[in-house]
């Protein structure tokens, strides 16, 4: 792949990001303003995850066959879509639809992002999902503060908070469709031939994968933990008073030790190797969630920073673990299971933790991911993890 080509794909891959985490907690103000309980904003992150459980490995076979470029278009075109209505929802019901869009326009960005990285040689993977998670990690740092520094100034522009920061998700997956559009012709060079049997027989193939299970697993929850953040530090800054600019900058700090922790991952995954690196950043997610409902605006700084290496860590090795164990002509529809798994997690977790952590508010949501983080860290002990990069 040319490097210009491979530059212009980072930078559609952090444009992506950097939109979706600008929408996320914008999102959350959004549905505040049209009156939603506690319970409903965990019901908003259900809806994200509706539409990619429903198509998430149709999606990954699809990209077997016909090479990502299509899809990595498509992506930001529905993300377009989903933020334009967001921001002109009249009720809860139209946002939710919204919110939907949103969720199926990432998971085809994300897919087709992700088959490009894994048709990297076996012995550059690491670096090439290296590159991928520091994309993504310089996106989760710019979108927030994109956001809320910029809804900082809605009364100037006669706009709730929130449509104003939705706005600018808006023009993110604009220049993010853009970029798409400009490499759409590229003729990628690793697209493969997926299995001819039926899909219920390739999805048993893929789960009897030794350590697939934990690794789907892994991936699952660490995604539940991060959008439980996303959708609940709102509310936990407005019980400490804490205003939306600030909440920007935590997610800011997290974004930026995400981005830090990518950019050394390689060469911690030679010193410690996978088990160890994975294990130990789900046990730090989990002891920086649990530390959270503990502390004000200063604590929260340290833990963002433990978030930010713990949570962002474990993203990308669990992608390079799934790509690891799977077999050449399925890993379209093995990452494509990965985020079936993921929607899964996210369409079950937010909202039965916070329905069962309905009367303690964000601290209970904090609790009950920090606890599915450590049982998550517990099922990989003994899990195969293939080479890194096999």
């Amino acid at each position: 792949m040319a490097r210009v080509t491979r530059g212009a794909l980072l930078a559609q891959v952090a444009f992506v990001t950097s939109a979706g985490s600008s929408v996320r907690p914008m999102l959350t103000y959004r549905a505040v303003d049209l009156g939603a309980s506690g319970l409903e904003i965990g019901l908003l992150a259900t809806t994200f995850a509706l539409l990619p459980v429903l198509f998430a490995f149709a999606i990954g076979r699809g990209i077997d066959r016909r090479g990502p470029m299509r899809f990595l278009l498509a992506g930001s075109a529905v993300s377009v879509g989903g933020s334009t209505l967001a921001i002109a929802a009249p009720r809860l019901l139209v946002l939710y639809a919204a919110t939907a869009a949103l969720g199926l326009g990432q998971l085809l960005s994300m897919l087709a992002q992700q088959s490009v990285v894994a048709a990297a040689p076996a012995d550059e993977r690491d670096r090439a999902f290296g590159r991928f998670s520091s994309a993504t990690a310089v996106g989760l740092m710019a979108g927030p503060p994109l956001a809320t520094v910029t809804a900082d100034h809605s009364e100037a522009l006669g706009l709730s908070e929130a449509v104003v920061g939705l706005l600018v998700g808006l023009i993110l997956s604009v220049v993010a469709f853009v970029v798409a559009w400009a490499v759409r012709r590229h003729p990628f060079p690793g697209r493969q031939l997926t299995a001819a049997e039926p899909t219920h027989r390739l999805v048993a193939q893929i789960f009897r994968t030794g350590g697939m299970w934990q690794a789907l697993l892994a991936g699952g929850t660490v995604l539940a933990a991060i959008d439980l953040l996303a959708a609940f530090l709102p509310l936990w800054a407005r019980d400490r008073g804490i205003s939306i600019g600030v909440v920007g900058l935590l997610l800011t700090v997290r974004g930026a030790f995400t981005l830090l922790s990518r950019i050394g991952s390689e060469r911690l995954l030679r010193a410690v190797g996978r088990r160890v690196l994975l294990a130990g950043s789900l046990v730090a997610a989990a002891a920086g969630l649990l530390t959270l409902t503990f502390v004000g605006l200063l604590g929260a700084l340290l833990v963002m920073i433990v978030l930010g290496a713990g949570l962002g860590l474990a993203q990308p090795l669990t992608m390079s673990w799934i790509v690891a164990v799977s077999a050449p002509g399925t890993r379209g529809a093995a990452l494509g299971l990965r985020v079936t798994a993921n929607r899964v997690a996210q369409a079950t977790l937010p909202a039965a933790i916070a329905a069962v952590s309905a009367g303690s508010g964000a601290n209970g949501v904090f609790w009950g991911a920090a606890l599915i983080l450590s049982t998550a860290s517990a099922a990989l002990m003994r899990a195969p993890m293939g080479r890194p990069g096999g």
